[in-house]
């Protein structure tokens, strides 16, 4: 199966369920979604303690989908939903979220390893490396991909290594490819790394994701000489 290149940035859902009601926020009267508010109906609502004037904690909740927003993510990040963020809940809650995305990148590229890595020197070639092109992501390099790709191989040993591989799945110019219209799949559309996020995960994802290829690479190894 193919994986997506967007799990290397993972999305969690917030739930709200069985949330007690956050502290100042049962005073805003919030209305349906289904209604639009007018100008004079949002000061109203925002205004809690009716005095006519808003001060700068008041104006924040003017916006509804800001306040059902940021309510959303309080009670998700109140693990024991009592009215409170404690630090030890923020930061698990961040950890957890990080500990996810270092896992999924991991599978991604140990998947990625081995569908193509096709002599096990923990490596891709040129050759491997169209071949992930074309098949995971149904485009062609052009004429000066061999070019690319020796920018992208920094000890010039002919492949990539896993950090190496790491980077080029991360800033390969996709707009230096053409579409293979010839092949449909519907689990992979080039549009899908067409907007790429140059901003560098934490370093710590990166050496989980290198620890799990080399143990699955590793073990794949072995039965393959057994």
């Amino acid at each position: 199966m193919f994986v997506r290149i967007s799990v290397l940035v993972l999305t969690v859902s917030l739930g709200c369920l069985a949330a007690p009601v956050i502290p100042g926020i049962e005073d805003l009267n919030l209305p349906s979604f289904t209604k639009e508010e007018t100008h004079s109906e949002k000061f109203t609502r925002s205004d809690m303690n009716k005095d006519k004037k808003l001060n700068f904690d008041e104006f924040l909740h003017m916006e509804l989908a800001y306040v059902e927003a940021k309510k959303e993510e309080f009670e998700g990040l109140d693990s024991n939903h009592d009215g409170m963020i404690t630090q030890e809940e923020y930061e698990k809650h961040h950890h957890e979220v990080n500990s996810k995305s270092a896992a999924l990148r991991a599978e991604y590229f140990s998947k990625v390893f081995e569908e193509f890595d096709e002599d096990f020197d923990m490596a891709l070639n040129q050759e491997e490396v169209e071949r992930v092109l074309a098949e995971r992501f149904l485009v062609k390099p052009k004429e000066n991909f061999p070019k690319i790709f020796y920018n992208f191989d920094s000890d010039h040993s002919g492949g990539l290594d896993l950090s190496e591989y790491m980077k080029f799945d991360a800033n390969f110019p996709f707009d230096q490819t053409t579409a293979i219209k010839d092949e449909i799949k519907q689990e992979k559309l080039p549009g899908d790394k067409a907007v790429k996020n140059d901003a560098p995960l934490p370093e710590s994802a990166d050496e989980a994701a290198i620890k799990a290829v080399l143990a699955q690479s590793g073990a794949r190894r072995a039965a393959a000489v057994a």
